[in-house]
């Protein structure tokens, strides 16, 4: 009988165990500060760690975050989980975004406080982008060559704007830098050749050099009356000439109003602020399609209006529809708007006729609507004396069982639309009858 041998275990036949080990229990997902991970197609780096939540940065600080080929608009998420563990969005990493051409929108979270330095460098695609309220700093170079960008606005957070930051974006034709920017660094707007407009909503920040070079010929800076640190009105100020504007405390214009033939719409207009001076208050109507249809003489916009605009649908000779009232000051981007409704006949659209009757053999109010050529909805309430009541409807009539049928009594209905005629608008009907 043959003696068993035992033979050792061969080190191949171990790691191919190992392996299996391996395989068959899988290892839970972590990181730690400095580690980077993918969640989603992004790349992100650990920056901080706290029990189940952490902070991370977009992108590794060398290379982009995502596939550089990555098309259309993009919204970096304010948080991403990633082994368990909650991590805030707080920063935007160096180069995380540069080299994305095809990128044509950004949004960037409230939860992000700095972008990097040439993190959206030679996004040449990229049109527009919002940057989130709690950014503040923006590196060098950051979003320089991204020549498709239109328009800029800085946040009431930042603070400081890099060097070069918005270099040679050739196709940027204005910049809004809020008051809480004190820094904007050596040519952060060089070479912005379509560069015409720029509005500061602050006092004047702390330039480097060349900030402005190579902006559009006319290239202005548009700063509040009563801003400190910008030169007279007219003069040259980092290669930008400047203007005041007003420094609007309010302008209002009411609240939406219907125009309706035999009845005038009267719109109070307030207007207070300073540096007035020379501006012009003009009112406009515009349609559905955003064109103007209707503009008035201009008013003297002094430092204090009061006016109550009073509107006649015979007078504007406009077809029945939506439109905007707005109000505006020449010289300025301030403008305040209301919804306007030009309505048919007064009477075909107010005049309720209110009668006794009866529904299911139980008394009940009855009220009826003319027939005006149009299809109506009921979609609100019906107040009799101010007490509401429940509402059966029936053709071309409402009914109200239950409700009071003797003496005067004050109707009110609310939520009637007619949908063909005016899309987002309900109108509420009220009238005294006496029974």
């Amino acid at each position: 009988m043959k003696k068993a041998v035992s033979r050792p275990i061969s080190f191949a036949v171990v790691l191919i165990l190992t392996f299996t080990l391996v395989m068959v229990v899988p290892l839970s997902a972590s990181a730690a500060v400095g580690d980077t991970f993918v969640v989603s197609g992004i790349t992100y780096k650990v920056l901080t760690e706290s029990g189940s939540t952490g902070t991370v940065q977009v992108g590794n600080g060398s290379r982009a975050a995502i596939n550089t080929g990555t098309y259309g608009a993009f919204t970096i998420p304010h948080t991403v989980t990633y082994g368990g563990r909650a991590y805030a969005v707080t920063a935007i990493g160096d180069s995380a975004f540069a080299y994305c051409e095809s990128l044509t929108s950004v949004t960037i979270p409230d939860s992000v406080t700095c972008i990097g330095d040439w993190a959206f460098m030679n996004c040449w695609g990229l049109m527009s982008v919002i940057i989130g309220n709690s950014v503040t700093s923006i590196g060098e170079q950051a979003f320089r060559y991204c020549t498709s960008l239109i328009s800029v606005t800085i946040p009431d957070s930042v603070t400081s704007i890099g060097e070069w930051a918005f270099m040679s974006c050739w196709g940027l034709t204005s910049v809004t830098i809020s008051d809480s920017v004190t820094s904007i660094n050596r040519s952060a707007f060089a070479a912005c050749e379509s560069l015409a407009s720029v509005y500061f909503n602050g006092n004047a920040p702390i330039m480097g050099d060349e900030v402005f070079s190579g902006a559009a010929t006319g290239a202005t800076a548009y700063v509040w009356s009563d801003a400190k640190g910008f030169p007279a009105e007219g003069q040259n100020w980092n290669g930008l000439t400047v203007r005041y504007r007003p420094n609007l405390a309010s302008l209002s214009v009411g609240k939406a109003a219907t125009l309706v033939s035999g009845r005038n719409a009267v719109v109070p207009i307030t207007l207070t602020g300073s540096g007035l001076t020379s501006k012009l208050l003009v009112f406009s109507i515009v349609n559905a399609e955003g064109e103007a249809v209707y503009a008035s003489n201009p008013f003297d916009a002094s430092d204090s209006f009061s006016e109550n605009l009073s509107l006649n649908k015979t007078e504007l000779s406009l077809p029945d529809g939506d439109y905007t009232f707005r109000a505006s000051i020449t010289g300025t981007d301030v403008m305040a708007e209301i919804p306007l409704i030009i309505a048919p006949n007064l009477a075909a659209y107010w005049e309720m006729n209110v009668l006794k009757s009866s529904y299911n053999g139980s008394d009940a109010l009855e009220i009826r609507f003319p027939d005006v050529g149009y299809e109506r909805q009921f979609l609100g309430e019906v107040f009799v004396n101010s007490v509401k009541y429940a509402t059966v409807i029936a053709g071309n009539s409402v009914f109200v069982p239950g409700a009071t049928l003797l003496g005067e009594l004050s109707i009110k209905v609310t939520g009637i639309k007619y949908p063909a005629l005016f899309p987002s608008y309900k109108f509420t009907f009220t009238q005294t009858v006496t029974l």
